[in-house]
């Protein structure tokens, strides 16, 4: 092999090596910024998710508070019936 081929190899592999780092980068950067917007989609989904629960649990405290007040008056209108009898 003369030098004028080991010249042309060697520019080849640059060339090479070069486009093969750019393309590693560039998808790289992509992933890492699709990773990101899934992220703060993510995070926005989460805060739902929260805002939801938030909600059951007032649901539930009223559902429970109101299931209380009835056993009461059932009570209530139990002893008003032995009463009467």
């Amino acid at each position: 092999m003369t030098m004028d081929y080991a010249g042309m190899l060697f520019a080849f592999g640059m060339i090479l090596l070069f486009t093969v780092v750019g393309v590693v980068i560039v998808t790289q950067f992509f992933k890492n910024s699709r990773a990101k917007s899934m992220n703060s989609r993510e995070i926005a989904r989460d805060e739902e998710y929260r805002k939801l629960a938030e909600e059951s649990i007032l649901v539930q405290k009223k559902m429970s508070e109101d299931l209380t007040d009835l056993r009461e008056r059932v009570a209530s209108m139990e002893k008003m019936i032995r009463e009467v009898e």
